[in-house]
């Protein structure tokens, strides 16, 4: 399988190729196959046998068989075993727990063929807890690098430490720099300058070296025996006849994940990275691609280690790769002068697990001097894009998106990269985690947005590519390539950078609600739902909106102001001022910049919306915290914020009562009929949120001529515990703006009544009314809504999503309404209905009325059942209103009768009624209304006739199932006859048994 690769195209596109191969870091069982290559298997405990490739897991009982391939193995302990061609091992025992305990094993076979390995942790203390048997001896250590081969007999080569040969003839110590050979069980190791004969060390993957204090200090030319069987044999072992030679010692090779850039590509590298002595990397191989990276003749500048992230430029000579950039492998020797590079960032704990859901932040920690593909740029310097102490990266783990901005400056050009949003708002950033297969990479899948800031640079559009990953636990650091594509110049920009983690936020799913006016630009309030970046104290950095209108919201270089911020859990408020911030308004407005000095702000209140929204009962609210209040221009300083809220849930009012004071300006904002009486306030409520405009306002101070205010607000919690608004006053020069949360402090229930919820939080509702009500005679059925009842279970009022219609100042027809508590009916009738804009209508005249029956809906699951059970069911008449008409002058009519039948195995409903209405007789005979969901509707001129339909009669019936099993129906009718007059009205049905 291929490592992750990453390389644009001829048209300098960024590819992207990923493979499992990065999965070498993840949690093992035993141990993870790190590398393997041609035919490798591994056969269990249980007999399975099972192909290995690269990230595979190796359990205890595994026998692992190389045949004509190679594998190396990374146990848990840290030790590292590379098979050769033609070679079975089998891991007998193993236990480790993270550290040595006492209790650990390491016990193996060698059936056949080699190995080489550099031993962990067990054994290093415990010398009885590690050993590798073979037909000829067992193989015993003391911290150790060695090499061994089994055929008839075995050979063994040190590397490093010592081993320790059991056999019948006894425990013997070969040391470093020696190689040995034991012909078979009962004989003596004998000391050889030959090794064993395994591949040459360039054809497998490379294992790291001991360090030099863990190696034997003196070598002997002979093995010291510990127990000899015979007690003298040891002084018997001829001497060599020269010398061993010490193997040279190379820098040291660690797992390593690399971003490299060179020339027009960016590539990705899972391997062996080799550190000199002062941790710079001096060479990279990828031995599952065969790709590698030697410095060579080049030097290496700009480097950075911290033990987990790093950086580094190669450059001023010659340096080789072998890479592939489209078309294979192709081996590469490429000079380059001081201002050119290899850029490369590297990480040796790359992170796993990473975080699930936290969203963070990240500071520069270190930076490569940015070349340019000519050099004729000279050395650029990386910073971030919105000034010192500014996050350059910024990501959400829980979406993948990463969001970038930081500027690359030479003294004749200079660059600003920055995805879509930037750092603030991630949601349309061009770069994102890549996921499953590389879950800590992230790279751009689009070009990047690049910007000159300076000199000739981007003279016909730039663009820029990137490529990281996350380090360390939690994803502590960060290091990413770059290359700029700036077409006009005929040149690239590379570099690399390496962050460190700023802050970690607690990502809440809220409401958010911003209200500002900073004198720039236009004042406004706006809210949506969306994803808010939450740092201690409640303060709101950043938000992603999801909702039509805050789509973004960023503090940027903005600071908050001190005391003005809090959050209880389950709302909270708080203003950025001094410095700039951000607000994306939606609807393609983009981002607006809000320069805000010390007394304007940006003003917001975010919680959690109350589920579901309450339809009935009276609750009273105290202040509970404020932001200070602000101007657009600045100079009236900083207000303070007094006031109460009161709301009557089944009228949906609001009402205000709030000072603004700025001391010689003293705004008093009260809706009409104030906490008192809400019934004529301005501001109304839409399900869990409110608001309102023209509310009246007065100052002595400011308004010669005349002020408004506008607010918009929502509740927060169970049982609308919390509220909070936003609010803006319109003076003759000014405008003010500011925030506020309020807390429950009174409840009073509608008497005896309630709130329609239903199984799932909803009711079906279906309604017939006259043109006085909503503009036109009709009938339709609401799905979805919530309600509320009076005490002997009359529907006061319903909300749908597109607003609430109430009763208003109607009432109900008397001996004309019903609940049995499955079910509903009522007729509205003189007055005028309430409710909110669209929904509210004029004065019913004479019998004109609004007709309704209403109930929660049967669960899907009865439909289903009753749909697949093929039952057919019949209806008996409950209740139903008197059908009226739209004739001025009429009287109410009456319903002699009515049925109802369904077959739910065909999903079609029949509905009958006899309607006579001022003088005038309806037979409805309704066939074939096809079921959807738990509702039935239809509409045809073939329905109903009578004395009144000579020249036909228009029909609409709009109707569902309540209760469980659809136990109940209810039907509400409208007939429009020959004469252009209408007939409405609703009925309830029982089910037969």
């Amino acid at each position: 399988m291929s490592t992750p690769r990453f390389r644009p195209s001829r048209d300098a596109a960024l590819a992207l190729m990923v493979s499992s191969a990065l999965s070498t870091f993840a949690h093992a069982q035993v141990a993870r196959v790190q590398f393997a290559n041609g035919q490798v298997s591994a056969t269990g405990s249980d007999g399975t046998v099972r192909s290995l490739a690269r990230g595979a897991a190796i359990t205890e009982g595994d026998t692992v068989s190389t045949e004509q391939g190679r594998a190396q193995l990374r146990f848990a302990d840290g030790a590292l075993v590379s098979l050769q061609p033609r070679t079975t091992f089998r891991i007998d025992e193993f236990r480790f727990k993270e550290k040595e305990e006492g209790e650990e094993r390491g016990f193996f076979s060698l059936l056949r063929g080699g190995l080489r390995t550099i031993t962990g942790l067990i054994g290093r203390t415990n010398r009885d807890s590690y050993r590798v048997r073979t037909s000829t001896a067992t193989i015993g250590i003391r911290g150790t690098e060695y090499l061994a081969e089994i055929t008839d007999s075995l050979r063994v080569a040190v590397g490093g430490g010592t081993i320790a040969i059991t056999n019948e003839a006894g425990t013997f110590v070969i040391e470093q720099g020696q190689s040995a050979f034991v012909a078979n069980q009962n004989s003596t190791p004998v000391i050889t300058f030959e090794k064993p004969l395994l591949p040459p060390p360039q054809a497998v993957a490379a294992l790291p070296q001991l360090p030099q204090d863990e190696r034997a200090g003196d070598r002997r030319d002979t093995p010291l025996c510990e127990s000899a069987s015979g007690g003298s044999e040891c002084s018997t072992l001829p001497p060599p006849t020269e010398p061993p030679t010490e193997p040279p010692v190379e820098p040291p090779t660690v797992p390593a994940v690399a971003a490299f850039g060179l020339d027009a590509s960016l590539f990705l590298a899972s391997g062996n990275a080799q550190l000199n002595d002062a941790n710079q990397v001096v060479a990279f191989s990828d031995p599952a691609t065969g790709e590698n990276f030697r410095l060579g003749t080049a030097s290496v500048q700009n480097a950075f280690h911290d033990g987990t992230v790093g950086v580094g430029r190669w450059s001023d000579g010659t340096f080789t790769a072998k890479v592939d950039r489209g078309d294979g492998l192709e081996e590469l020797s490429i000079p380059v002068g001081p201002n050119q590079g290899l850029h490369y960032a590297f990480t040796t704990a790359p992170t796993a697990p990473m975080p699930a859901a936290n969203i963070a932040t990240y500071n520069a920690l270190a930076a490569t001097r940015a070349t340019s593909t000519t050099g004729a740029l000279g050395l650029g310097t990386f910073a971030p894009g919105q000034g010192a102490g500014q996050p350059v990266l910024a990501v959400n783990f829980a979406t993948g998106k990463v969001g970038m901005d930081f500027t690359v400056t030479f003294s004749s050009a200079g660059y600003r990269v920055q995805t879509t949003g930037g750092t603030g708002g991630l949601a349309g950033s061009e770069v994102a985690l890549l996921g499953a297969s590389a879950p800590f990479v992230f790279a751009n899948s689009a070009s990047v947005p690049t910007t000159g800031i300076g000199g000739a640079a981007c003279a016909s559009g730039c663009s820029a590519d990137v490529l990281g990953f996350f380090g360390g636990a939690n994803a502590v650091r960060t290091g990413f390539s770059y290359a700029i594509d700036d077409s006009a110049a005929a040149l690239k920009v590379h570099g690399a950078a390496a962050g460190t983690q700023a802050e970690l936020y607690l990502p809440v799913v809220t409401n958010m609600l911003a209200a500002y006016a900073d004198g720039a630009t236009s004042a406004t309030i706006v809210a949506s739902n969306g994803t808010a970046q939450l740092a201690p104290s409640g303060r709101v950095t950043m938000f992603d909106g999801s909702g039509c209108c805050l789509v973004a919201m960023d503090q940027k270089t903005a600071s908050f102001a001190p005391g003005e911020h809090a959050y209880d859990g389950t709302i909270g408020f708080g203003r950025l001022s001094s410095g700039t911030a951000t607000v994306d308004g939606g609807e393609g407005a983009g981002f607006s910049a809000l320069n805000l000095t010390a007394n304007q702000g940006l003003h917001y209140v975010f919680g959690t919306l109350t589920s579901p929204a309450l339809a009935s009962g009276i609750a009273s609210f105290t202040l509970q915290g404020a932001t200070k209040a602000t101007s657009a221009s600045g100079t009236l300083g900083l207000g303070s914020f007094s006031g109460a809220m009161a709301v009557d849930f089944a009228l949906g009012r609001v009402g205000l009562d709030f000072n603004v004071n700025f001391g010689s300006n003293d705004y008093h904002v009260v809706t009409t009929g104030g906490l008192g009486n809400t019934a004529s306030s301005e501001v109304l409520t839409f399900g869990p949120s409110f608001s309102g405009s023209g509310l009246p306002t007065t100052n002595p101070a400011g308004c010669a001529s005349s002020c408004t205010s506008s607010v918009q607000g929502f509740f927060a919690g169970a049982g609308a515990a919390r509220a909070g608004l936003g609010y803006r006053i319109f003076d003759d020069t000014e405008t003010i703006a500011g925030a506020a949360t309020f807390t429950q402090s009174g409840f009073t229930p509608a008497p005896g009544g309630g709130t329609l919820v239903g199984s799932s939080v909803a009711i079906d509702h279906a309604g017939a009314h006259d043109p006085g009500s909503l503009g036109a005679s009709d009938s339709f059925l609401k799905t979805g809504t919530t309600g509320a009842i009076d005490s002997s279970g009359k529907l006061l009022r319903f909300f749908e999503t597109s607003g609430l219609t109430a009763i208003g100042s109607a009432v109900t027809a008397p001996g004309e309404s019903g609940n049995d508590g499955i079910i509903g009916w009522s007729r509205w009738s003189g007055g005028t209905l309430g409710g909110t804009s669209g929904h509210a209508g004029g004065a019913f005249t004479g019998s004109q009325s609004f007709h309704n029956v209403f109930g929660a809906p049967t669960p899907l699951s009865d439909m289903t059942a009753l749909q697949s059970g093929g039952v057919t069911a019949s209806y008996s008449l409950l209740g139903a209103t008197n059908p009226t008409t739209d004739a001025i002058g009429a009287m109410p009519g009456t319903l002699s009768s009515a049925s109802l039948t369904a077959n739910f195995g065909t999903g079609l409903v029949s509905f009958n009624a006899n309607v006579n209405v001022n003088a005038a007789a309806y037979a409805i005979n309704a066939t074939g209304l096809p079921i959807s969901g738990s509702g039935f509707s239809g509409s045809s001129f073939g329905y109903t006739t009578g004395s009144a339909c000579a020249s036909g009669c228009s029909t609409s019936i709009h109707g569902f199932f309540a209760g469980a099993m659809a136990a109940r129906a209810g039907v509400a009718y409208n007939i429009q006859n020959g004469s252009g007059k209408f007939v409405n009205g609703a009925a309830a049905f029982t089910k037969a048994p």
